[in-house]
């Protein structure tokens, strides 16, 4: 008998838990979300309410962690392991840029670079208007040490290259 109630207060126990976690709306992370940075945004943004409104920020490095591998949802496991850290050395800030840094979009520098080769002057443009464009672009392409030679040259290209036409 005595079993039985200690099965049974460990089930309300439980249920109880489970019933405070719902309760707060912290559901696992969705992977089967058409954009995931939305997703994985909005979802830190109710882990870090329901981390304060349990008042669980002043826990362990090791037991937050535990936390957000479990609130992130059994599917989300796989991109923990990827990672390649362990969980009780890691601390939590460093384990949630790991996730952003995943699920965040990174730049595409083709795109980029794209996008500044191709820019032309514009008739009504002036060159230092078209030289701050230039070197505005520039910064997300990672050129590196040549980023300013590129901006000049391009910059300085004969006119007829970017598509005028000499009035004659």
């Amino acid at each position: 008998m005595a079993g039985d109630d200690k099965k049974s207060q460990n089930q309300n126990e439980g249920q109880a838990a489970s019933k405070s976690r719902a309760g707060f709306g912290l559901n696992p992370l969705n992977l089967n979300s058409s954009n995931k940075a939305d997703t994985w945004t909005n979802w830190k943004l109710q882990y870090e309410i329901y981390m304060t409104a349990q008042g669980l920020q002043t826990e362990s490095e090791e037991r937050k962690n535990a936390i957000l591998l479990h609130t992130l949802g059994a599917e989300v496991l796989h991109i923990f392991k990827s990672f390649n850290v362990d969980i009780k050395l890691i601390k939590h800030e460093e384990l949630l840029k790991k996730y952003e840094e995943y699920f965040l979009p990174t730049k595409n520098i083709c795109m980029e670079r794209h996008i500044f080769f191709s820019r032309k002057q514009k008739m009504e443009e002036g060159v230092d208007e078209f030289y701050t464009s230039l070197t505005n672009l520039s910064l997300s392409c990672e050129f590196g040490t040549l980023r300013e030679s590129l901006v000049r040259d391009i910059s300085h290209a004969p006119n007829w290259e970017r598509g005028f036409v000499p009035h004659t």
